[in-house]
């Protein structure tokens, strides 16, 4: 048994493409399509993946894959999407990655991924978001790879992450943020990179970052990482042009590591 998904490319032009209804992954990428209807994929129970990325869609409609429920990954990346309602994916319980990146989300509402307790990675850099709510995320504690570089942001709330403990990879890289609390990662003991480089931060409060036992770079400045061993912040490892401004917060955090421990420095 088949089922026929039909796109309209940029032209005006209609493609089909025939595919099993047994299928477990889907690929209909760089097809130069806007616009494509999902509806045939609900007879598909044993979808796992959908690939629809390098196309030039404007919009989509997701609510044929609330019947996927063995759906774990969906690709939209390098479209043109300027909306999306997330809700159908609230039915997919094992999804665990979801790709969105380099289209042109200005806004986008993830309260639906709060039921997506398998989640793993959500990417959505490339995009033009001035603000996004990681509440929902709170529920994801399996989420290992949070990408929000190459946006708008100007501000960030990082509490939702507390509950996100497997976390090892937040990119926030080429945005507009001034300022950052990291506190909330200081309960991160996966935790191995941090990108903030390309932003308008000026000096912050890295000590929390002590008790990040794997971190193995702090990125500020692009080619720059900052590294440390056995979980003491240690200027003397920062690169020179970053040392003198970094450096009051690297020491602040060493102090007060040697004073919960009562280590002579």
């Amino acid at each position: 048994m088949t089922i026929t998904l039909t796109g309209v490319t940029s032209n005006g032009e209609k493609i089909s493409k025939e595919f099993s209804k047994d299928m477990d992954y889907l690929f209909f990428n760089s097809k130069d399509v806007c616009s494509i209807d999902l509806t045939p994929l609900g007879e598909c129970p044993n979808l796992e993946a959908v690939n629809l990325y390098s196309n030039k869609l404007e919009k989509i409609d997701l609510t044929p894959l609330r019947r996927c429920k063995k759906l774990k990954k969906l690709n939209l990346n390098r479209n043109s999407l300027k909306d999306i309602d997330l809700t159908p994916l609230s039915q997919c319980e094992n999804l665990k990655v979801l790709e969105l990146a380099s289209n042109q989300f200005m806004s986008i509402n993830l309260n639906p991924l709060s039921n997506c307790n398998q989640l793993t990675h959500l990417i959505l850099d490339g995009n033009k978001l001035t603000m996004v709510n990681l509440k929902p995320l709170s529920k994801c504690k399996e989420l290992l790879w949070l990408v929000l570089e190459n946006n708008k942001l100007v501000h960030i709330d990082l509490e939702p992450l507390m509950q996100c403990k497997n976390l090892i990879h937040i990119d926030l890289s080429f945005n507009q943020l001034t300022t950052i609390d990291l506190q909330p990662l200081s309960i991160m003991e996966n935790l191995e990179e941090i990108y903030l480089w390309d932003n308008n931060l000026g000096p912050i409060d890295i000590s929390p970052l002590r008790g990040c036992k794997k971190l193995k770079h702090l990125y500020i400045k692009k080619d720059h990482p900052i590294e440390w061993k056995d979980t003491i912040l240690n200027e003397k490892e920062l690169p020179e042009h970053l040392r003198k401004s970094w450096v009051k917060s690297i020491r602040a955090a060493r102090e007060k590591y040697l004073r919960e421990r009562k280590v002579d420095s």
